[in-house]
């Protein structure tokens, strides 16, 4: 019986909570003006009180009167130079009678939030991606052929480069660091404008590993033994460049 009202209690207690839960406007970018507004059908008029930046503690007190239109109430504010939580509050008249209303919302470097559920999914996502890319690094070490080694390496880059950008995204819309928005950005860029002489410079040393290897493989073929094959080759660059063995 004890274990039964006890659990009562709770419930009741959690209901409450998920009524008391506060109502937003939503997300803004930052250094934004934004619309701060109310609807009343009963009132006549509807007031600001005060703007509270939950984060820097910067209050602004603003005591000023929202323009009317029909049942919608308005304000210009453009004070949203922090990045974090901001707490709204005013008040009407609806019916004759003074109440009080707040709300909040929220401003960020691009004006975007991430939820909880979104932030697990980039996690797994994430987690997904470099368990794969690890793959394609151990795939190389144990392949012997070229064009797989080549082919895997390009497969883990390109990995790098979605992890990089989903870090870039998140972060953007979780940490409200300047400093770190930039950072994982100029990381993605990196590695986007990295891809280029990386590409050349494989097709290099492909072409040149082909060039190298094709006369060895051609003694092969006549039945020359693969260590003597490796070493008539060598003798033939190092006459080619002037040299003695």
């Amino acid at each position: 019986m004890k274990k039964l009202i006890l659990t009562i209690i709770i419930g009741i207690f959690l209901l409450s909570l998920v009524g008391a839960e506060q109502q937003t406007l939503g997300t803004f970018k930052k250094d934004s003006c934004i619309q701060l507004i109310q609807t009343c059908s009963n009132c006549t008029y509807n007031n600001l009180s005060y703007v509270y930046q939950t984060d820097s503690g910067i209050l602004y007190n603003l005591s000023s009167k929202m323009s009317k239109e029909g049942t919608f109430y308005n304000f210009s504010f453009c004070n949203t130079s922090a990045d974090g939580e901001y707490l709204v509050n005013g008040f009407g008249d609806p019916d004759g009678q003074r109440k009080s209303w707040t709300y909040n919302f929220h401003v960020t470097l691009r004006g975007t939030r991430i939820t909880i559920g979104e932030a697990v999914v980039y996690g797994i996502a994430v987690l997904i991606i470099f368990g794969m890319m690890m793959a394609c690094i151990f795939g190389i070490k144990k392949s012997d052929k070229l064009y797989m080694k080549f082919g895997l390496g390009y497969i883990a880059y390109w990995f790098l480069v979605i992890i990089s950008y989903i870090t870039w995204v998140t972060s953007t819309s979780m940490i409200e660091t300047a400093f770190i928005d930039r950072f994982f950005y100029w990381i993605f860029i990196i590695l986007m404008i990295g891809f280029i002489p990386l590409f050349l410079g494989t097709v290099a040393y492909y072409v040149y590993t082909v060039l190298t290897i094709k006369p060895i493989m051609d003694m092969m073929d006549r039945g020359v033994p693969e260590d003597r094959a490796y070493a008539d080759q060598i003798r033939k660059d190092m006459k080619k460049k002037g040299g003695w063995i």
